[in-house]
């Protein structure tokens, strides 16, 4: 119970796709948009872990609507929130999308909505104001969104892009979980390994006044990836492990060492980073399974039924196995190449 109470203090992130997911009639294919209030789902905080933003408890949307204003009509009062609660935004444009940041009163984190860019203006201060301008004013190019909605279907990877700029612009998560109707964008999400992911069901009568999920088996991240999510979040950092300077230690080497929790945390990280080392000091490896880090490390072994020491020594052999080998005549390389890291 103690380890469950510690886990739940950490950041989680709740992803969500718009229409047919939080509304019950699709608003992007043209007509009169309907009420807000009207066509909001309504047992969303049912099935979702948390219909709530605020310093960690992370909620954002990843949508293809051409009318981001139009979606934030909807969420604010899903979250108990009004136009009132909001002190700033910003926009970021990446390839053929762009992140609304919206910052609420009280909060140091923006609530995010990602959708195709709607306007070619430059991100120069003024192009920010005009931009968000133009957003609030529901006007669009519709030419440069449509280009940008053909260039990211081209792209083939769903709101992939989407998804992890959003989890960038956030502090790290124990947990991302992404909730999407459209069953080819669903599977593509899974297939990144970062999220828990949920299809929502459509009924094609129109029928969808709640949000009713499908069991798709198990769309859970790649467990490796979990780790790191719980690394990341105790260290509430996202740099990028690799200088090594503390797998050096928890690495094998006859010596006596010990490491601090923080750095057990980094070298752990480090390993997953593709660092190739030869085998481990398991009884370090244990001694550090104590305290915080030993809670959240026990919390990741319940959840994903693996045991660090047996991931540590499949990841380690598999990764020395791929570094001695050497392929020959005999051997089927499609065997190979679907052997394990």
């Amino acid at each position: 119970m103690q380890s469950k109470t510690l886990i739940e203090e950490y950041p989680k992130l709740v992803i969500c796709d718009f229409d047919l997911t939080l509304n019950r009639k699709h608003t992007g294919k043209g007509g009169e948009l309907p009420e807000p209030k009207l066509n909001t789902k309504v047992n969303l905080s049912e099935h979702l872990p948390h219909v709530v933003h605020n310093d960690h408890l992370f909620f954002a949307i990843a949508t293809f609507h051409k009318d981001p204003a139009y979606v934030l009509s909807y969420v604010l009062p899903l979250l108990g929130l009004n136009q009132g609660n909001i002190i700033k935004e910003n926009l970021k444009a990446f390839a053929h999308h762009q992140l609304w940041l919206i910052y609420l009163e009280n909060l140091k984190h923006p609530l995010i909505i990602a959708s195709p860019q709607t306007q070619p203006l430059e991100l120069g201060s003024e192009g920010v104001k005009l931009r968000l301008q133009a957003l609030h004013e529901a006007r669009v190019d519709r030419e440069f969104y449509n280009n940008n909605l053909r260039l990211i279907a081209r792209q083939g990877d769903g709101k992939n892009h989407m998804l992890t700029s959003i989890m960038e612009h956030l502090p790290p998560c124990t947990h991302y979980y992404y909730y999407e109707d459209e069953e080819k964008t669903h599977e593509r999400a899974s297939a990144l390994g970062l999220f828990h992911t949920f299809l929502v069901s459509v009924d094609k009568e129109g029928a969808n006044d709640q949000l009713v999920l499908v069991d798709t088996g198990s769309d859970k991240p790649h467990p490796l990836n979990h780790l790191k999510h719980f690394l990341q979040a105790f260290l509430k950092s996202k740099a990028d492990y690799r200088s090594l300077r503390n797998l050096s230690i928890l690495a094998a080497s006859g010596e006596s060492h010990t490491l601090s929790q923080r750095d057990a945390a980094e070298a752990l990280c480090e390993l997953i980073d593709c660092a190739d080392v030869k085998q481990f000091d398991m009884d370090l490896l244990n001694s550090i399974k104590k305290g915080a880090l030993g809670q959240f490390i026990e919390t990741w072994e319940q959840e994903t039924g693996k045991q660090l020491e047996s991931t540590i020594v499949e990841l380690v052999e598999g990764r020395n196995t791929a570094l001695t080998y050497t392929h020959s005549d005999e051997e089927n390389f499609d065997d190979w190449r679907n052997r394990p890291y």
